[in-house]
Formats: C-alpha cells, structure tokens, sequence
C-alpha cells in the first residue's frame, strides 16, 4: 500500500489498514498508488487536509471527485479546512480512485435504493435494448407479469425519454410501470453525489442566504429531502404582508407523499392508486401522524410560503410568470392527477417539486387572521382545535392559485384533492 506523502506522522491511517502494508511513500498528485493485496476493502486517509479514497479491485485507481463516480486524473480543489472525514468508511468492492478527493466535493452515503419496475402494456411489446436507445438492438422483452428492480436512469435528449436499467438492459420509461418513488429519485442521482460536504451546506444554510441558492438533497429513511436554508421573506400579499424569518435550517420532502410511501389502499373513489400519484383524501390527522412517524411533521404555513417563495417573494416557486396546465399539474377535471416530480418547471427555489399543483397540501396551522405567529395558539396540534390551513394548486383547480393564498379546511375531511409533505429538523441526516 503506497500512501502520497513525505512524512508518515502527517498520515491518518484507517485501523483496517495492517501495520506491515503501511510505508510512506513521496508521490506528486499526478502519480498514482495501490493497494495489491488482501480483501476487497474500502478505506480513506488524510494528508494535509485532503482525502483519499481507495479500494481493492486489482487494478491502479485514478483520481475521483465523488464517493461513487469516477472522475477524469489532474484535476485541482481546494479542500475545505473545516471537512472532516467519517471514522468509519463504508464499504465497497467498487474500483476507486486513490489520488486525492477534493473535500469539497464528499458527499453523504447513498441509500440502497430499490426501485420496481414492470411491463405497462399488455398488447404493446415492452422492448429490453442493449443501450438506452430506440436504435439500439432489442436483447428481450419484458414479460407482463414481471416486477423488476432498475438500478439507473439516463434521460436521452434526442428522444426526450428517461430509460431505465434492468439485468439484461434498458427499457424505456413509456413502456413500464415505475412501482416507487425510489424509480423517480435515480433521475437525481448524479446531482446529490456531486454536492459539497453537508458540514459546508449547513454553514451556508446558517445565514439567509443569496439569491443563487443552489438546491441540497439528502436522505432519510429512504426519502429524498431538500434542505431549507435560514432566511426572510415577506408571507402574504398587500394589506396582509408582513415580514418573516426562518431562524433555523431544516429539511423537506422534495415530493409529496406518494401511495407508495403510504402504503395502503386510497379511499378516494374513482381515483388512481397509482404508486407515484400523491395520496389524496388525507385528514389532517393522517397526515400529521404520518408524519410524526417518520420522525417529522407538517409545515407550518409560514414555512411553506418561504419554501415556495423564497427570499425573493416569487408569487410561484418557479417566478412570477402563470404557467399552462402541460407545465403543472392543474386542470384536470376528467383526469387522476400526474405522478409526482414530472413537471420541472413547478419546482421552487429549494428543490421542491409540485407546491403549485397535483395536491393541495395540509399545514400544520390553524387558520386565524394575519399577522402570523408561532405563539399566539396557531399552531396548536391536538385534533379539535379547528380549521387548518391547506396551500397549494390542485389538480381539481381550473386556474393556477398563487403562493400566497390561504384554503381554510376541515381536519376531520380529506378531500379528493388534499395531499400532504413532510418536514424534518436538521438533526435528522448526520452530519459525518
């Protein structure tokens, strides 16, 4: 094992490393070290405040800018002083690099996502191609009783299709049933693994931030979050607007609750259980305890107006521009409602998709007058304590609301087009 570095009191060694493999060697960033022998390990050091990752595949590594992608050698960071590296490496048999990993780029571990699968039509062929391509050649077909697990997606910009990954190949996004919200979120993939350290995020998070926010996503329990940074923004509109703060980062479902994450049977009648549809007919009380169960709650309004507006106070999340109903999901009297993150464009500051269409989204707050304040009962969470706020478009509305608007409703009903999200304190994903 041959280490990057002149002195050896200067190295970190992992306590998985044998003190017979250790030796220092001098190697310049643009020299190459390996590990020859032993079990597939995984491991990482420090020297001079950069990481190194390695891993036994038999072969040299080369330079990598995130945990799990390789990367092209001579590439120069900064590393952040402040980053400091996991005391225990995940494992991994996958061939990494071993020149440094710039500390900005670490990302947080990825979840063992699995994401179902299955033939869509049963008179139409559902074609398994070697690449993910229309013109490439057709290796299967996938049978109409299959359920199987994809491990990647790759949107083709000339055909304007995500295919998806399957043993034996890929099959084209038209042609199958995604059963999960686990399907949609391999679509982020590349993005999440590039993002700075989350020690970093956090810190940016802290202070309200610029306008050129860039969106941070994360995972807890298996569910794609977004953080939401610290900020000010005006809640309301004319007579009513007042400013407010959010003292406190914290993190939000990028999607609605789906069926699937649900988990049983929707009662809503005449209406789709598709698995990536947003479960409908909700009660405030289901919703809330959901989400308590998942180690979280609902927004309160004022939380979900900044998600949606921003510090720029934005009338929607994606501007001040209305949108047509093929851009969000509104408008759809004779139709179920779409699956959830399939329209870009309603997509607000922070990452979230769907706040303007789709469902119309329950809060936690009850519905009293303006100015808004956490203190003066408005936020009480016991069942009877009256009407609460919903936000949000629906798939049911035959115009687009804005960000603003306020939908009093009865927790005891869940209409046929009341959804819900979840939001998480910042504890929640651990900073390594």
């Amino acid at each position: 094992l041959y280490i990057a570095g002149t002195n050896p009191e200067d190295i970190i060694y992992p306590s998985t490393c044998p003190e017979q493999n250790r030796a220092a060697h001098a190697l310049t960033t643009s020299e190459r070290f390996w590990y020859d022998e032993g079990q597939p390990a995984f491991f990482e050091v420090v020297f001079n405040n950069q990481v190194y990752q390695c891993s036994n595949a038999g072969e040299d590594c080369e330079i990598m800018i995130s945990t799990q992608r390789n990367r092209e050698s001579g590439v120069t960071i900064t590393p952040s002083p402040t980053f400091t590296p996991s005391a225990t490496p995940s494992l991994t048999a996958t061939a990494v690099i071993a020149t440094p990993i710039a500390a900005a780029e670490w990302t947080l571990p990825m979840p063992n996502l699995d994401c179902r699968v299955e033939r869509k039509f049963i008179d139409r062929f559902s074609n398994i191609r070697a690449e993910p391509s229309t013109n490439a050649s057709i290796v299967g077909e996938l049978e109409t009783t299959d359920d199987v697990k994809a491990t990647d997606a790759v949107y083709n910009s000339e055909e304007g299709y995500w295919w998806y990954r399957i043993d034996g190949g890929w099959v084209r996004e038209d042609v199958i049933n995604t059963l999960n919200d686990h399907c949609l979120y391999l679509k982020f993939l590349d993005g999440y693994q590039n993002q700075a350290p989350l020690s970093q995020a956090i810190n940016a998070a802290s202070n309200p931030p610029a306008d050129n926010w860039t969106p941070y996503y994360a995972f807890i329990n298996n569910v794609m979050v977004a953080l939401v940074p610290a900020g000010c923004y005006t809640m309301g509109m004319g007579e009513e607007a007042h400013p407010k703060c959010i003292d406190e980062p914290f993190w939000v479902d990028i999607f609605e609750v789906s069926n699937a994450r649900y988990g049983d049977i929707n009662i809503c009648q005449n209406l789709s259980n598709a698995p990536n549809q947003p479960r409908l007919c909700i009660k405030w009380t289901e919703a809330r305890d959901f989400c308590h169960a998942e180690g979280g709650s609902l927004l309160s309004e004022k939380e979900w107006e900044y998600i949606a507006r921003g510090p720029n106070n934005n009338i929607y999340p994606w501007g001040n521009t209305p949108a047509t109903d093929d851009q969000v999901v509104f408008k759809r009297l004779e139709q179920p409602p779409a699956d959830i993150g399939t329209h870009p464009l309603d997509k607000s500051w922070v990452g979230v998709y769907d706040l303007m269409g789709n469902a119309r989204e329950w809060t936690s707050s009850l519905n009293k007058d303006y100015p808004y304040n956490a203190t003066d009962g408005r936020e009480a969470q016991h069942e009877n304590a009256g009407y609460r706020i919903a936000r949000g478009s629906s798939y049911l509305d035959n115009s687009l609301v804005e960000a603003y608007d306020r939908f009093p409703r009865d927790p005891a009903y869940g209409d046929n087009d009341m959804g819900f999200r979840c939001r998480y304190p910042l504890s929640a994903v651990e900073v390594q």
